[in-house]
């Protein structure tokens, strides 16, 4: 018989959701946040967000968008901004020599610079050519996400 390794202790979620004050209509937002020791007996923990969204897809998108804003601007902005820089600067330049190296790293640096705003138009450029084979129930999720967005920063 195979052996398998023991599977990942499974939490009562209950004992660890916090639900946020702030809802809209019916939907919710909690943080589940999760204490354990590792392997290492070093502490750690997990930490995610569980949303309740009820309603057809705009008013799902629309609770979205007003209990996530703050998460969703931070993560859209700086925190995309330092993924995309990064993999710029991931690139593996190694094997070049020296000499070629030291011209690619100067290259690499001004090129996470620019990474952002390059990654942005790609990005838009995605949007705009698969846009039509976008169905409209995403369409109208997307939508409600950015007026929930807009409504709760003006109520903040």
């Amino acid at each position: 018989a195979a052996e398998y390794p023991a599977p990942s202790p499974t939490f009562e979620a209950s004992a660890y959701t916090t639900w946020d004050s702030k809802s809209i209509a019916k939907s919710r937002k909690a943080n589940i946040y999760v204490p354990f020791t590792a392997e290492d007996g070093s502490e750690d923990m997990i930490s995610v967000y569980r949303l309740d969204l009820v309603g057809n897809d705009y008013e799902r998108g629309y609770a979205h968008g007003y209990l996530m804003a703050k998460e969703i601007i931070e993560f859209q902005g700086p925190q995309l901004d330092k993924y995309f820089m990064q993999m710029v600067l991931d690139i593996d330049i190694s094997s070049f020599p020296e000499p070629l190296q030291s011209i690619l790293r100067v290259i690499q640096v001004r090129g996470a610079v620019a990474a952002p705003e390059a990654f942005r138009k790609a990005l838009t450029w995605v949007w705009e050519t698969e846009e039509s084979f976008t169905p409209q129930y995403l369409k109208d999720e997307i939508s409600g996400m950015g007026v929930g967005m807009c409504d709760s920063l003006r109520t903040a």
